[in-house]
């Protein structure tokens, strides 16, 4: 691993953590095993989406982006999240 990798690793890590111990993002029940999964896959999730903000994206196509990665995210994982969902509000993950 690259020292480069080695800093975005980690940085991607602070953030998750961030974001997910404001939120109530796990239903109780969760395993780290599903924790690990919800993760890797906001994750490829927002990368696959990163080439699209080498132009300029407007607010509205911003948060369809938002809505389109809360909404893979269900789909693969709601048993592993409170209320089966993302908590995503006005378009911000919350």
């Amino acid at each position: 691993m690259t020292k480069d990798e080695v800093i975005a690793g980690s940085l991607w890590q602070v953030t998750v953590y961030a974001a997910f111990q404001r939120a109530k993002v796990y239903s109780e029940s969760v395993t780290d095993e599903q924790k690990i999964g919800v993760k890797r896959t906001l994750e490829n999730e927002i990368v696959s989406k990163l080439p699209i903000y080498i132009q300029t994206v407007t607010e509205e196509d911003h948060v369809k982006n938002i809505v389109s990665i809360a909404e893979n995210i269900d789909t693969k994982w709601g048993d592993a999240l409170h209320k089966n969902s993302i908590p995503v509000v006005n378009g911000h993950l919350n």
